[in-house]
Order: C-alpha cells, then sequence, then structure tokens
C-alpha cells in the first residue's frame, strides 16, 4: 500500500512539474476511453486577467459582484481564493453562482478577493508519458501486491490442510 501511495504522489507532482499550472486537487480527474487516458484539473486560465469583488459575500450568497466580468465567459468556473463557484448566469458584473464547485468547500469571501476564471487544462505530451509510465508502475506495484497476498493465503490454506 505505501508504494502505491509513492506512486500516486508522483503523479501529482509530475502533473503539476509538467503541466506548468497549479493542480487543485478536488479538481484532477482521471478520464479512460478504450483506448486513450486524459488526466485533467481545474487550473486558473493564463489569458484571463483577474478581477475582483466589489463587495464581500456570505458562504451562502448565490449573487457575486465583481469589479470587471468582461474576461469572464457564460457558464465558467471562477476561482475565489480555495473555492470555485459555477457562473450560471451573467448580467454586466453581477454573476450568479453555484458555490463549491468541483468539491471545494463555499466559504466567506471579503471585498477586493481576487477572482479569476479557470479551466480545465491537460498535462504536455513530455508530462503525459511520464503520468502513463507512473500509472503503469501503479498497477504494477498493485497487482504484485494481489498476487502477493492471494499466494500467502493459499500457502497458508495448504499448510492448514497439511496439519489435519
Amino acid at each position: 500500500m505505501r508504494n502505491l501511495m509513492k506512486h500516486f504522489l508522483a503523479v501529482l507532482f509530475c502533473a503539476s512539474a509538467f503541466a506548468q499550472a497549479t493542480i487543485n486537487a478536488p479538481a484532477v480527474t482521471l478520464d479512460a476511453s478504450a483506448t486513450t487516458a486524459t488526466l485533467k484539473w481545474m487550473g486558473k486560465l493564463a489569458a484571463s486577467k483577474p478581477t475582483e469583488l466589489v463587495g464581500g459575500i456570505t458562504d451562502i450568497a448565490t449573487s457575486v459582484t465583481v469589479k470587471n466580468a468582461s474576461q469572464i465567459g457564460a457558464n465558467a468556473v471562477i476561482s475565489i481564493d480555495d473555492e470555485h463557484l459555477a457562473v450560471t448566469a451573467k448580467n454586466g458584473n453581477v454573476l450568479t453562482v453555484t458555490r463549491a464547485a468541483n468539491g471545494t468547500t463555499a466559504a466567506a469571501h471579503p471585498t477586493g478577493s481576487e477572482v479569476t476564471e479557470m479551466r480545465f487544462k491537460t498535462l504536455n505530451q513530455f508530462g503525459k508519458g511520464i503520468i502513463v509510465d507512473v500509472l503503469r508502475r501503479i498497477q504494477e506495484a498493485a497487482e504484485t501486491e494481489i498476487g502477493t497476498a492471494a499466494a500467502v493465503n493459499a500457502a497458508k490454506a495448504k499448510a492448514a490442510q497439511g496439519v489435519k
């Protein structure tokens, strides 16, 4: 189990190092189809200039007023401190939001807090190669541990039969 944890931590480290973005752990997802696997997470949109809250908000507020919402797209996900908020409507600089998106926790935010649009990010090719290798190692370690446990159980069962 310790080996699995080491490999998992290596995946997170490599993803942050080779994607040039900060990982927001609750938003890390591994999507797999029959032919590909893609590691995705939410990261601050590099091209977007942050704006700020015009007034503070409570942890249950669903309306957020920002200084300049022109950089925030409709149906965007925004970040205020450590919380992600899903924008459901936009009217000028007033955003209607769903709180605690992507597994984050709703919190109160004071006037002037930075507001940034978030987007899903993926790894570059070099980072993908490293992640694929680490994921293979995790699978091999899991299979080895499972195989070892099964072998130990089989040996115990055979020993118990011989004792009769």
